[in-house]
């Protein structure tokens, strides 16, 4: 699955991280990407999480099932 996160601040990084330590063998299945309009705090998101940063919230959604 792709899932998208508009946004890479505190709710993304708690969902985030939380998915990927409750259920790690489903979520090695899933790739995440991230928008958000400050493009740092989209890199830093894509760094921890593993994600592709993206550089519109249009971007984001061609690449994602789930936002």
């Amino acid at each position: 699955m792709r899932a998208g996160f508009l946004g890479a601040g505190h709710i993304a990084r708690a969902l985030a991280e939380g998915w990927r330590r409750d259920a790690p063998q489903a979520s090695s299945g899933v790739i995440l990407s991230v928008y958000d309009p400050v493009p740092e705090r989209a890199r830093s998101f894509a760094a921890q999480f593993d994600a592709q940063a993206c550089a519109s919230p249009a971007a984001l959604a061609n690449l994602s099932e789930l936002v």
